[in-house]
């Protein structure tokens, strides 16, 4: 019998997406480990393949499973009026422990010619995901104006929005200081080098200006730990 790790890595791999079995296995358990009690930032979820990941990882989906056998109970009316209480009462302070997961993205594909389209067909599969996670929020729209809109400290963040130099620079500078200590930063496509893919050269300057320290790796996805509370401002500058 599968356990709640290899269910979710399957059904996740059932969403389009390009993370392959063994990065998502290495995703699940980044998260399950350093999650802490801090919110989970995704920027850049697509149709929702890693998003699904990080909920499961949070234990959203097996809240919801067993939240779903007490509504069939009721629906049943298996249970009396003072159980029926108790048990809403405790479902609803167990919610309120489970890390939220904040999904964002401008459901826009740079190459596409039809980007209402992908706009359209992203949006509507990542909002599948709600029903299925109670601890997932997802937002449309750019990460820069979400940042301060949390008043809670981010315990991982997972960086696969856009993989431009600038943006990717930009985005860990924006959420830097929402990053709790020794928070993680998870980035895909590590590895890739190619005109549009830049995502190793501004994880590699990350761990050459010692602001971070590698915690793992899988294929083409990989962790790393905030190691310093301040990062200046433009990081970047003078060191490529």
């Amino acid at each position: 019998m599968k356990n709640q790790k290899e269910k979710a890595i399957q059904n996740a791999l059932k969403i389009e997406g390009y993370y392959q079995e063994e990065e998502l296995t290495f995703l699940y358990d980044i998260v399950q480990k350093y999650k802490n009690n801090g919110i989970v930032v995704e920027i850049g979820s697509l149709k929702g393949r890693s998003t699904s990941i990080l909920c499961e990882a949070c234990n959203g989906g097996k809240f919801k499973r067993e939240l779903n056998k007490f509504n069939e109970k009721i629906v049943k009316n298996e249970l009396d009026q003072e159980i029926e209480k108790k048990t809403w009462a405790f479902y609803y302070s167990k919610l309120k422990k489970i890390n939220y997961v904040i999904s964002i993205d401008l459901h826009f594909h740079p190459i596409s010619s039809n980007m209402i389209k992908v706009r359209g067909d992203t949006w509507k599969e990542i909002n599948k995901l709600c029903f299925s996670y109670p601890n997932l929020i997802s937002i449309f729209g750019p990460s820069n104006y979400i940042v301060n809109l949390l008043d809670k400290k981010v315990s991982i963040i997972h960086f696969n929005g856009s993989h431009q130099f600038d943006h990717i620079a930009e985005d860990i500078q924006i959420w830097w200081d929402k990053i709790q200590e020794n928070g993680i930063l998870i980035f895909h496509d590590y590895g890739i080098i190619r005109e549009d893919i830049h995502v190793q050269i501004v994880v590699d300057l990350l761990l050459k200006k010692n602001q971070c320290d590698i915690i793992g790796s899988s294929g083409k996805t990989i962790a790393i730990k905030k190691k310093v509370k301040i990062l200046k401002k433009n990081w970047w500058l003078n060191g490529t």
